[in-house]
């Protein structure tokens, strides 16, 4: 056989490579969306959950505060928070894209982003019966820990089927301490002057 006979052969068999790569780049793109998605709205609800505890953290670091103001100061942060229904929605969607991908990471992200519905919810049933009791602070701690712990565990888990270098960037954002946001840092700044002011008085 003639040299341009093996050559058009390489030729065919080098393009058909490239097709086949430009393909699998494209297909490995497109499955990282849903889990690039997913990850955002987890360090969103991450954040959220650590900022408040570091807020109420420095609060109670300065000066004592019973309970009940406690249980003011956590609405109050709270309600400065974004509101939930556009993350849910965007969290559904890209749990259900992952599904197709990874049906058990899935099943593990289902409902990770409804904590804070479901603390109110638990709040709500504490008051059931016209007992009017609240929550104790200590169990909602007890609970924010535990969700924290394997909320931690799920981002790596996501951001590592995301690729490496996602994995290593996102091991290190939640090795760092939590900035406060400007809005929680504001609240922050006036209850310590309000809580020194009350302190001076007495």
């Amino acid at each position: 056989m003639s040299v341009g006979y093996w050559s058009a052969v390489v030729t065919i068999l080098i393009g058909w490579f490239l097709n086949e790569l430009h393909h699998w780049f494209w297909s490995h793109r497109e499955e990282r969306k849903p889990f690039g998605k997913a990850l955002t709205d987890l360090l969103e609800v991450w954040y959220e959950l650590k900022g408040l505890r570091i807020a109420l953290f420095e609060v109670k670091k300065l000066f004592p505060i019973s309970e009940d103001d406690e249980r003011v100061m956590r609405k109050l942060l709270e309600d400065i928070l974004p509101k939930l229904e556009d993350l849910q929605c965007r969290f559904n969607d890209a749990v259900t894209s992952i599904a197709s991908i990874d049906p058990i990471l899935a099943f593990r992200l289902r409902g990770k982003d409804q904590y804070r519905l479901l603390l109110e919810r638990l709040r709500a049933l504490a008051k059931v019966d016209g007992l009017n009791k609240q929550l104790p602070i200590w169990l909602e701690d007890k609970l924010t820990d535990a969700f924290l712990s394997n909320l931690e565990d799920l981002i790596i888990d996501v951001a590592k089927a995301h690729g490496l270098r996602t994995w290593w960037k996102v091991h290190k954002r939640i090795s760092k301490p939590v900035e406060l946001t400007k809005e929680i840092d504001e609240i922050l700044a006036q209850t310590l002057k309000e809580g020194n002011r009350n302190q001076q008085n007495s």
